[in-house]
């Protein structure tokens, strides 16, 4: 009878500390996709600021692609980008 109620204790201490490994584990997903989540709206963000970058970048380079030339004077500086000395 002893043995069957130290069996009995192994196997609850065993199914005790599965469920605390379950619990733990559960945790530790939930924390996982915040996570993910959170990364997910970070990058969200950073590709429209890409993407309002690149427009700005279109932009300027437009402007000093075809800078405004008259016969009687010299073709306007680009000042968006300035020339390296």
């Amino acid at each position: 009878m002893d043995k069957i109620k130290a069996k009995m204790k192994a196997l609850r201490e065993e199914a005790d500390k599965a469920a605390d490994d379950a619990e733990a584990a559960k945790a530790h997903l939930t924390e996982a996709k915040a996570r993910i989540a959170e990364l997910e709206r970070e990058n969200k963000s950073l590709d429209q600021k890409m993407g309002l970058t690149e427009e700005d970048l279109d932009r300027a380079e437009s402007a000093c692609a075809f800078p405004l030339v008259s016969p009687h004077r010299a073709p306007l500086p680009c000042l968006l980008f300035p020339p390296s000395s």
